[in-house]
């Protein structure tokens, strides 16, 4: 529950994208994909790696996602900073 609710307010910070965008899909497919790259996430949605990067990078200006280095744009990768923390908490939790 605590991931779903997460994902619900992740998916209201980005704009509510419509169900089947590719902002809304790699928000809900986090957990399964918590470091997504335009490559990952065009193979993953189907969508052309420039539909898959402009998402991404949407989601990184609504702060949703956050590039994991700093660099050759083409390579770079995004995660969850928020998504982390909640699974670092329930390691922390379980212990």
């Amino acid at each position: 529950p605590a991931i779903d609710r997460l994902l619900r307010e992740l998916v209201e910070r980005a704009g509510s994208p419509r169900r089947n965008s590719v902002a809304r899909r790699i928000i809900q497919g986090l957990p399964t994909q918590p470091i997504v790259s335009g490559e990952s996430a065009a193979k993953a949605y189907g969508v052309t790696g420039t539909a898959a990067r402009a998402a991404l990078n949407q989601l990184q200006s609504a702060g949703i996602l956050q590039p994991t280095r700093v660099g050759r744009r083409r390579y770079r990768e995004w995660t969850s900073d928020e998504l982390f923390q909640l699974l670092d908490a329930f390691e922390y939790t379980g212990n």
